[in-house]
């Protein structure tokens, strides 16, 4: 392996990992409000623009970092619309503030709850 495709292997691992925090975050949280629509369509046209490139190029390395890429913006686009569409309906479900779910430290009924 040359130094160069190593090079290519950490830069896109790098990148490629860098969307793993949001992504566990909007799972656990269930909220995409602090994400910018307008920013991750953007980002998914860019990553999709990559990816052709790396097929012309022939270049694997661009062509599956950014196509992991791709997949893990795809659930945050996924969990926005979620929201978007949730919050236009009646009856949507409430947002319910960090640390009020059931076993979180601090919830809510343990707080009102007397001994």
């Amino acid at each position: 392996m040359s130094a160069e495709t190593l090079l290519g292997l950490v830069a896109a691992f790098c990148t490629t990992i860098s969307y793993l925090p949001q992504v566990i975050k909007a799972w656990k949280t269930g909220s995409t409000t602090d994400l910018s629509m307008q920013m991750m369509l953007l980002l998914f046209a860019g990553l999709s623009l990559w990816i052709a490139y790396g097929f012309m190029k022939a270049d694997y390395v661009i062509v599956v970092a950014n196509s992991i890429s791709l997949v893990m913006l795809a659930n945050l686009i996924f969990f926005k619309l979620r929201d978007f569409f949730a919050e236009r309906q009646p009856g949507a479900r409430a947002k319910i503030p960090r640390g009020w779910r059931k076993g979180d430290r601090g919830d809510a009924r343990e707080l009102a709850s007397p001994g």
